[in-house]
Formats: C-alpha cells, sequence, structure tokens
C-alpha cells in the first residue's frame, strides 16, 4: 500500500461534530493490533479512499501533558525507514469512543 500525508482535519461545518475525527476523516477497517496503550486500526481517508492508513488510537488521561506525548515526538523525529511505518501526524480530543 502507498502512504500518502494524512488529511486535513475536515470542516466541523461541513460534518458531524459530534463524531470522532477517526470517524469524519477516515473509514476504519479492521483492528491491527492492540498493546497496553491503545488499537491500531487500518483505515482509508475518506477524501481519497485509495490512501491507506495504520492509525493508532490511545486513551490518555484528561490532563494530557509534555509526558504523555513522548511517542508523539519521538515518532515525529524517527527518520524514513524500511522497517518502520512512516508518521504523518497526530490530535488529541476529548472523550469517546471511537
Amino acid at each position: 500500500a502507498t502512504a500518502h500525508p494524512a488529511p486535513a482535519p475536515a470542516d466541523s461545518s461541513a460534518s458531524a461534530p459530534s463524531l470522532p475525527r477517526l470517524h469524519r476523516d477516515f473509514l476504519p477497517g479492521r483492528v491491527l493490533g492492540r498493546g497496553a496503550f491503545g488499537v491500531v486500526v487500518a483505515a482509508r481517508s475518506r477524501a481519497a479512499p485509495q490512501d491507506e492508513f495504520a492509525i493508532k488510537v490511545v486513551a490518555w488521561p484528561a490532563d494530557v501533558d509534555a509526558a504523555a506525548l513522548a511517542e508523539v515526538r519521538a515518532l515525529a523525529s524517527m527518520p524514513p525507514s524500511d522497517d518502520l511505518l512512516r508518521y504523518y501526524g497526530a490530535w488529541v480530543e476529548a472523550g469517546g469512543d471511537w
């Protein structure tokens, strides 16, 4: 599968604001894996369904701080590698099930 940059967040006036971004901007598919911190799901961009993504969904505490975002920073700083999935971005949303 060819990976492409994640689409920008959908315009909230044009989509259901109560839906998590995962459902507004992507077509979630099967669960690829589970771990102590969350679940990774296959997804396709709604804007460009040919673009495939692996999205890690993590339930962070309500008071997300710099320590909680350490993995995001680490992934963002990784050089390209054939052994790692490319990192495109992250977002934080309040509560709710994905």
